[in-house]
C-alpha cells in the first residue's frame, strides 16, 4: 500500500522535499468514488487536476487514505477554532 504523507499546515511546512521539483499549479475539478478502485476490492476516490496550461491529470488514492486525511484536517480545524 502507498503510504500518504498529510500536512496539516502546508504554509508552515510547504513540502521542501518538492521545492526543486518544478511543482506546477492546478485546480481540483473533480472527485469521484471508484468502487472496488483498489486491487484488494476496496473503494478508492479519484481526483481531475486542470493545470495552468489546460492539460489535466487523474490522482487515485484508497479511501482510507482520503477519510483520514479528511479526518485530519478537519480535527485540527477544529483545533483552531474554524470548525464546530
Amino acid at each position: 500500500m502507498t503510504h500518504v504523507h498529510i500536512n496539516l499546515d502546508v504554509a508552515a511546512d510547504p513540502w521542501p522535499d518538492l521545492q526543486d521539483r518544478g511543482l506546477v499549479n492546478g485546480v481540483v475539478e473533480r472527485v469521484g468514488r471508484l468502487r472496488s478502485g483498489m486491487g484488494s476490492g476496496r473503494s478508492s476516490v479519484a481526483f481531475v487536476v486542470r493545470l495552468e496550461d489546460g492539460n489535466a491529470l487523474v490522482g487515485e488514492m484508497s479511501m482510507d487514505h482520503f477519510l483520514a486525511a479528511a479526518a485530519a484536517c478537519h480535527a485540527r480545524e477544529q483545533m483552531e477554532g474554524l470548525r464546530p
